[in-house]
């Protein structure tokens, strides 16, 4: 039986919402820049913030010991490098022992 669950990485965010602020993404924005930096700049000030990747680190060392209690196998997709490296980090941190 498989289970399904998504996350994002803070770095992954992070590139979203300079890339947002900035104009990045070739598509059409319903709000002004200026209304785009007053929405998300709390959010980016939340993300750089040491504690933020940490409390996500935490539910994938949790599900992570689960699923090794329960000899799962777990697979990981994703699309960005930053994720990738992300991903990389905390493994090598919370593998079970």
């Amino acid at each position: 039986m498989a289970e399904i669950g998504w996350a994002v990485s803070p770095a992954a965010i992070k590139e979203v919402i300079e890339g947002t602020i900035e104009d990045k993404y070739i598509v059409p924005f319903k709000l002004p820049v200026n209304q785009r930096i007053q929405i998300l700049e709390p959010l980016f000030n939340q993300i750089k913030k040491p504690t933020f990747p940490m409390i996500q680190h935490q539910v994938l060392k949790f599900y992570l010991k689960k699923f090794y209690g329960e000899e799962k196998k777990v697979l990981i997709f994703t699309e960005r490098q930053s994720t990738v490296e992300y991903l990389e980090k905390a493994r090598v941190t919370s593998a079970p022992t």
